[in-house]
C-alpha cells in the first residue's frame, strides 16, 4: 500500500508521507520514495515539490521494528542503500524541493529534511539523530547541511535532537511559523520559486549540490559500513532491544 502521495497544483508538486502513526518509514516507503523524487521532475508543468507530511510527526526515520530482522552485515548493508537511494533522491531532485516540517524528524526524517533546498518549520518540530540509541550509525553528513559540524557531533553521539528554533538560529531553516501556517508558507515558497526561470533555477541547483557537497552519498556509505561491521553486536541487538521494549539499554 503507498504511504506516498503526489498531487500537482499548478507548477507545484505536493508529494505527502501518510505512514500513520508518526511516518516511520520501511524499506517499501524508501523505494517509493526515490522512485517519486527520481521522475517528479518530468511532470509537465512541474517546477517545484513541496514535501509535507500528515499525522502528529514529518518522518521519526526507520521504523525500528525492521532492525530487529538485520541479522549480517551483509543485510544491514543492502538496507542502507536502499535507505540511501531515498534520501538522496531528495538532495538530487532535479526541482527545488520545500519541506514543511512538523513534530518529529528524526534519523532518515531528518535527512529527509535536510536534503530539501528550504525548510520551513512549525514551533513545535524537533530535529535529531537518534541512531546511535537504536544500534546504527548514520545521517550525521545530511545533519550536517542545517547545523555546524561540532552541533551535529553532539547531536550524532548522543541521539539528542534540538528545537526548530535551534535550527533556525543555525541557518538551517528558511522560516518558522504557526503549525496551522507551515503547509501554506511552504507553498508561498515555493511559488516564489516557481515564478523565476525554470531551467535556470534548475541549473542552478546542481551547480549548488555539486559545489556544497559531491560527497554527500558516499559519507553516508562510510557510516552505513560501520554500521554493518556494528549489527550483529551484542551491544546493537540490546539497543534496538531496549527502544522496543521501551526500557533503559544494559550495556557491557
Amino acid at each position: 500500500m503507498s504511504s506516498i502521495s503526489v498531487e500537482v497544483q499548478g507548477h507545484i508538486a505536493v508529494i505527502t508521507m501518510d505512514r500513520p502513526p508518526v511516518n516511520a518509514l520501511v524499506r517499501d516507503s524508501y523505494i517509493e520514495l526515490r522512485e517519486i523524487f527520481d521522475s517528479v521532475s518530468d511532470i509537465p508543468g512541474v517546477r517545484v515539490a513541496v514535501l509535507r507530511a500528515s499525522g502528529k510527526a514529518f518522518c521519526t526515520g526507520n521504523d525500528v521494528g525492521e532492525f530487529v530482522g538485520l541479522k549480517t552485515g551483509e543485510q544491514a548493508r543492502a538496507y542502507a542503500g536502499i535507505v540511501s537511494d531515498g534520501i538522496a533522491a531528495v538532495y538530487a531532485c532535479k526541482i527545488p524541493v520545500v519541506a514543511a516540517v512538523h513534530g518529529h524528524a528524526l534519523g532518515a526524517g531528518m535527512a529527509i529534511a535536510a536534503c530539501a533546498d528550504v525548510i520551513v518549520a512549525a514551533p513545535d518540530a524537533q530535529i535529531g539523530i537518534p541512531e546511535i540509541k537504536v544500534g546504527v550509525i548514520g545521517a550525521s553528513a545530511f545533519l550536517g547541511l542545517i547545523v555546524p559540524e561540532k552541533v551535529a557531533r553532539y547531536l550524532a553521539l548522543t541521539g539528542k535532537s534540538i528545537s526548530a528554533e535551534q535550527v533556525e538560529s543555525y541557518g538551517g531553516i528558511q522560516a518558522i511559523v504557526p503549525a496551522a501556517e507551515v503547509f501554506d508558507r511552504a507553498m508561498s515558497v515555493a511559488t516564489e520559486i516557481s515564478a523565476i526561470a525554470p531551467r535556470g533555477v534548475r541549473y542552478f541547483k546542481q551547480a549548488m549540490n555539486i559545489n556544497q557537497n559531491a560527497m554527500l552519498v558516499e559519507k553516508y556509505a562510510t557510516e552505513s559500513g560501520f554500521t554493518a561491521q556494528y549489527v550483529g553486536s551484542s551491544e546493537s541487538r540490546e539497543s534496538v532491544a531496549a527502544f522496543v521494549e521501551k526500557r533503559a539499554p544494559e550495556y557491557d
